[in-house]
């Protein structure tokens, strides 16, 4: 049984923990943070040619400068797909970024924290939020709402404490 859905367990022993999102995932952050900006400052360019002329000049300026900024955000926002735990030693995380895929090592001793967040309402889910000694901040794991099992996420608690010797914040 994957206690980790909806991630991919590649690895899961007494010294090594590897996960690695599904392909389906990986689609739907990709379409989130690469084609929908795209797609909004198709969408807001497209609004201003029909509708630009009967509005307000400061009105379409708002707009631009909120959706290039909204886009921008959602573009150049870095995503995790895959992390591996080696016991004790150092965390592994390969990360999506806007020009390509990047890995990054951080070892254990640098870890400050780790934090664990369960949202209700519209954004539920549990995520999992590292922060390391120079101030980089990573979601490690994110559960969305759709595969949230409330007796699964103690477990994945216990588990990442056991891995990292830390203890985890939050409920």
């Amino acid at each position: 049984m994957n206690i980790y859905h909806p991630y991919d367990v590649i690895a899961d022993n007494e010294d090594c923990l590897h996960l690695k999102e599904s392909e389906s995932r990986e689609r739907v952050d990709f379409v989130m943070r690469r084609v929908l900006p795209i797609f909004l400052l198709f969408f807001t360019w497209f609004l201003l040619q029909q509708v630009g002329s009967q509005m307000p000049a400061a009105a379409s300026i708002a707009i631009v400068v909120s959706i290039f900024f909204v886009a921008g955000l959602l573009f150049l926002r870095p995503y995790i797909t895959e992390i591996k735990i080696i016991d004790r030693q150092e965390l592994w995380l390969v990360q999506k970024t806007f020009n390509g895929s990047a890995e990054k090592t951080i070892a254990v001793e640098d870890i400050h924290k780790m934090v664990l967040r369960r949202r209700r309402g519209k954004v539920a889910g549990a995520f999992f939020k590292l922060y390391t000694k120079s101030g980089k901040r990573y979601w490690i794991i994110r559960i969305p709402a759709v595969y949230l099992d409330q007796h699964h996420v103690p477990l994945i608690k216990e588990r990442l404490q056991s891995m990292l010797r830390l203890q985890i914040e939050g409920d």
